[in-house]
C-alpha cells in the first residue's frame, strides 16, 4: 500500500441503516476521516454511525425541508475545504483527496491507494470513473461486506460521476453530479484540472441489491417538491427526483437490471474492464453513442461474425472491428485485427 495517503469521505445520508454500516466498514479501511452529512435521520443512521472512530456527523437541514438538488451540490463541492483542506476553519488533518459521494456510491480499485499515488506522481487532479449498477436480489446482510456479497452488475455510464478528487482541486458538480450539464463543463474549465483513466477506477452503485430501489424510492418520494415535478402523456413523472415517483409508481421492488448483469469480479478482486463500454470521460454521458454502450453479450456475437466474414468479406469484418474497437478501446485483440485489416480493405 502507498504511504501516507490521506482520503476523506463525504456521505450525504438520509435514513440509511439498512446499508450504512457496510459502507462505513468498507471507507474505514481506505480513508482516514469520514465525514457523514446527516439530513436529520430519523431511524438509527447516527447511532450506528457513531460505532465508527473515524467518523464525524455533520447534520444540516434544507430550508424547505425536502430533497434539495441544490443544497446536496453546495455541500459536496464546499464543505471539505473547512474540514479537508490546509487552512480550513475545521482542518484537523489535511487531506491529499476527497471522496464526495452518496451513501450507496463504493469508490473501488482493489490497490486504490496505489493508485492515486500514481495519479498524484502525474498531477492528475480529477480521475476519469467507471460506473457500475450493482445487482442482486439478495437482500444486504450486515454483518458482511458489500464486495463479498455481490458479484454482478451492469455498466452505468451514469455513474461516471467524478467523487474523488485532489483537496487542493475547487470541484463542480451539476444536479445528480452526472456526468453532464452546466457542472460538468464547469470543472473541465477550472484551474489545474487534469485528468486520466490510465489506471481505472469504478464507482459501485448499491441501488438494484433486494427491495433497496423500491424501498428508498418510497423513502425519498415523501420528500419531494411536487411543484416542481409533472406528468407526460405516458403518464410518467418528469422534473428532479421523477425516478423516485416512478419507481413507486411501478409497484415492484424488481430490478429491470437483474437479467443484465453479469459478473464483475475475478477471484482477484479485479475488474476487467475491457469486457465493458468505457468511461465516458471527458465527453460526458450526453456524447454516447452506439458503440459506448454495447453490452458484452452484444461485443460477443459482433466480434462472432467479425471473425466469419475474415475469408468471405474482409470489408465487413474491419466495420464490425472498428466499431468493436470503439466500444472496448482496451481490447488488444480488436485493436490488432483492425489494423491487420486495414492494409487488406
Amino acid at each position: 500500500m502507498a504511504p501516507n495517503i490521506k482520503i476523506h469521505v463525504y456521505l450525504l445520508c438520509y435514513n440509511e441503516e439498512d446499508i450504512i454500516s457496510n459502507v462505513l466498514e468498507y471507507y474505514s479501511n481506505i480513508c482516514t476521516r469520514i465525514f457523514l452529512l446527516d439530513n436529520l435521520s430519523t431511524d438509527r443512521s447516527v447511532e450506528l454511525a457513531k460505532k465508527f472512530p473515524k467518523v464525524t456527523v455533520i447534520s444540516w437541514q434544507s430550508s424547505t425541508g425536502k430533497i434539495d438538488e441544490a443544497k446536496y451540490i453546495q455541500l459536496k463541492t464546499q464543505l471539505y475545504k473547512n474540514y479537508s483542506r490546509a487552512g480550513g476553519r475545521f482542518t484537523d488533518e489535511v487531506a491529499d483527496w476527497v471522496i464526495s459521494c452518496d451513501m450507496d456510491e463504493i469508490l473501488y480499485h482493489p490497490k486504490l491507494h496505489d493508485v492515486l499515488s500514481e495519479y498524484k506522481n502525474m498531477g492528475v487532479t480529477v480521475p476519469e470513473i467507471t460506473g457500475f449498477d450493482i445487482v442482486d436480489e439478495k437482500p444486504i446482510d450486515k454483518d458482511q461486506s458489500l464486495l463479498g456479497q455481490y458479484k454482478n452488475g451492469i455498466r452505468s455510464p451514469n455513474f461516471d460521476k467524478r467523487i474523488i478528487f485532489d483537496c487542493n482541486f475547487d470541484m463542480a458538480y451539476s444536479y445528480g453530479c452526472h456526468p453532464k450539464g452546466f457542472g460538468f463543463e464547469y470543472m473541465k474549465r477550472t484551474l489545474d484540472y487534469k485528468s486520466s483513466n490510465k489506471y481505472p477506477i469504478a464507482l459501485l452503485h448499491y441501488k438494484h441489491i433486494g427491495l433497496r430501489n423500491y424501498e428508498s424510492a418510497l423513502k425519498n418520494s415523501e420528500r419531494l417538491d411536487e411543484q416542481r415535478l409533472k406528468k407526460n402523456e405516458n403518464g410518467l413523472y418528469q422534473g428532479l427526483g421523477s425516478h423516485y415517483m416512478n419507481t413507486v409508481q411501478s409497484g415492484s421492488g424488481y430490478s429491470p437490471f437483474i437479467a443484465r448483469a453479469k459478473l464483475l469480479f475475478d477471484d482477484d478482486g479485479n475488474i476487467e474492464f475491457s469486457d465493458f463500454p468505457p468511461s465516458s470521460g471527458d465527453l460526458g454521458i450526453e456524447s454516447l453513442n452506439i458503440s459506448s454502450i454495447l453490452e458484452q453479450s452484444e461485443v460477443e456475437v459482433m466480434g462472432d461474425t467479425a471473425s466469419a466474414f475474415l475469408k468471405i468479406n474482409p470489408l465487413i469484418s474491419f466495420v464490425l472491428y472498428k466499431v468493436l474497437s470503439r466500444a472496448r478501446p482496451a481490447n488488444e485483440f480488436y485493436r490488432k485485427k483492425l489494423v491487420d485489416l486495414k492494409n487488406e480493405v
